[in-house]
């Protein structure tokens, strides 16, 4: 179980990557941006506000798991709760605001940011970019499914452990854990950090 936690936790390695090396290519373009209509930039900045919803509600569950793990007795009636929790289905209803990115890519920045005078490898970059994250249920949120179902798999084992009478068992497997949480808590709030940051990259370019 701790393995499929850290399995979870290193898949935010690379999704991490593209959003930084996103938003500092859009602040490097930000001149060209702005000669132009901003509507695909406000598109983006509002695809990327529903996005930025998947490490919180992730993160709420590690908390709550956290929480619990350092309650004596363990609260089988919470552990009960977390592991039929709808976590998984609040990061899929998000899932499909990623394939919107690829319709504002070639349906208007494609198009206008050549106009621009946007030309080369910046703008190859810029397009390899936002397919990456166009195509975010291949990786983003494929982390944070996997974080999802392994915190409520915890819980679940947790709580049958409790049910079965082997709390001091449930207790233990809880304290194996609380690491591989943390980093996993951590790392949830790198990519939130690295959301907001590129959610902002694209208010300040609709803005101008």
């Amino acid at each position: 179980m701790p393995g499929d936690l850290i399995a979870a936790v290193t898949g935010a390695l690379d999704v991490l990557e593209t959003l930084d090396r996103t938003a500092e290519l859009l602040g490097r373009l930000k001149r060209a941006l702005v000669k132009d209509p901003r509507r695909a930039t406000a598109e983006l900045g509002a695809v990327l506000d529903e996005i930025v919803k998947a490490p919180p509600a992730v993160n709420a569950a590690i908390a709550e798991l956290l929480a619990i793990s350092r309650t004596r007795p363990l609260p089988e009636d919470r552990l009960f709760a977390l592991a039929s929790s709808g976590i998984e289905v609040e990061v899929e209803r998000l899932r499909p605001h990623c394939h919107r990115i690829d319709d504002v890519w070639r349906n208007s920045l494609s198009q206008w940011l050549p106009a621009a005078g946007v030309q080369g490898a910046d703008i190859d970059e810029l397009a390899r970019l936002l397919r990456a994250l166009a195509h975010g249920d291949d990786d983003f949120f494929r982390y944070f499914t996997q974080l999802a179902a392994a915190v409520k798999d915890a819980a679940w084992e947790a709580a049958r452990r409790v049910a079965s009478g082997r709390a001091t068992s449930a207790e233990a497997m809880l304290r194996h854990l609380e690491l591989p949480l943390l980093e996993a808590s951590r790392r949830a709030n790198e990519l939130a950090t690295a959301l907001a940051r590129l959610r902002t990259a694209f208010d300040l370019e609709a803005r101008g």
